[in-house]
């Protein structure tokens, strides 16, 4: 099964955090006098330097989400491939993984609520989550770890990216595993 990234949901997505990325962009070149009007010194408060500061990481966050998003959009390579022998699955830290069934410990959908949204995934929990951490970087390794919410899954397939019900996956998934594990047991 092949499976790959949903364009207009993606494009959705683009178009959410394109305004973001323009306007902290404008705030942090701008500077907080320009667009208040309120014409502080810097000496006498730490206002402005706060509010550099955040626009400036805002920026930076919404500037990275913005490529990431036109990069998936533009890509002709599959999101995810699901297969007899495992998973492959096109992640945005560290580029294209392979998961033999094997390494898989479990799978399940979750669902993630906040106040302004309820987004359904599909998580996979790994055998060994070292192995895994050892692809991305220090500073998302260190973030994985500092995760609020440390009991969710390392690998994580969204409904927002792909083209296909998650249920469909997961069935597909579901076959194809216990198939391994008969193969193997």
């Amino acid at each position: 099964m092949v499976i790959y990234y949903s364009e207009r949901k993606l494009l959705r997505s683009l178009i959410q955090c394109i305004p973001l990325f323009v306007f902290s962009l404008f705030f942090s070149l701008s500077g907080f006098e320009t667009i208040t009007g309120i014409d502080t010194p810097v000496g006498k408060t730490g206002v402005p330097l706060i509010i550099g500061i955040f626009s400036f990481i805002f920026t930076l966050i919404f500037g990275y989400c913005s490529f990431d998003i036109s990069k998936k959009i533009l890509s002709k390579d599959p999101c995810i491939v699901i297969n007899e022998e495992g998973i492959i699955y096109n992640a945005s830290q560290g580029g294209i993984r392979f998961l033999r069934w094997s390494e898989i410990k479990d799978f399940g959908i979750y669902s993630y609520k906040s106040r302004h949204s309820r987004q359904k995934y599909i998580g996979i929990e790994l055998v060994d989550n070292g192995k895994i951490l050892q692809g991305v970087s220090i500073l998302e390794r260190t973030l994985q770890k500092l995760d609020p919410y440390l009991d969710a899954p390392i690998i994580s397939i969204y409904q927002n990216e792909i083209d296909v019900p998650l249920e469909t996956v997961y069935e597909k998934m579901m076959e194809l595993s216990n198939d391994a594990k008969h193969m193997c047991g």
